[in-house]
């Protein structure tokens, strides 16, 4: 090859010029800010907007992989730390996932929620032990079926079962 130099500057030029263009190219990730407005993929985009947040129209998923069953109650808990975690990210819209299938935590799931079951439970017991203060209490309803049982494993290893026909009051 005669004048290698000369190639080199050349093909430099050439690259350079072909470099220069790619300083005025704008990437962007949004379709619509890519297209005529008066295209019709473009015209829907804005009728979604007008009725539906973005993250409702184009959605972001998070996949998790775990060699782990994710089902279980520490996992799940894990997922929801992880879901209100990433929903405090600013101008973060609404999150849903197995936790919050319709985008906040059920009612349910709050402790709140929780302790009122056990306090309503709580209370049913206490009308129930109230209203059963008054009537004889017995240890007795199931003793033909269970003290037979437990009196004829008794006589066959030998020993006697007292115990169970005994009236509790």
């Amino acid at each position: 090859m005669r004048r290698p130099g000369v190639y080199l500057a050349s093909s430099l030029a050439v690259l350079a010029v072909l470099a220069t263009c790619g300083c005025f190219v704008q990437f962007n990730w949004d379709e619509s800010k890519t297209l005529p407005a008066s295209v019709p993929s473009n015209r829907g985009y804005a009728a979604l907007a007008a009725h539906f947040p973005l993250n409702e129209t184009i959605p972001q998923y998070i996949l998790i992989r775990s060699p782990h069953d994710l089902r279980g109650p520490k996992a799940l808990a894990d997922l929801e730390q992880l879901i209100f975690r990433v929903s405090q990210i600013p101008a973060m819209g609404t999150i849903r996932g197995v936790t919050r299938p319709l985008g906040k935590p059920p009612e349910q799931a709050s402790i709140a929620y929780q302790a009122g079951e056990v306090g309503d439970r709580l209370r049913a017991a206490a009308r129930h032990h109230l209203r059963q203060q008054g009537q004889p209490r017995s240890v007795d309803g199931g003793r033909s079926e269970a003290g037979g049982h437990a009196g004829r494993g008794a006589k066959q290893s030998g020993r006697r079962s007292g115990g169970w026909h005994r009236r509790v009051e």
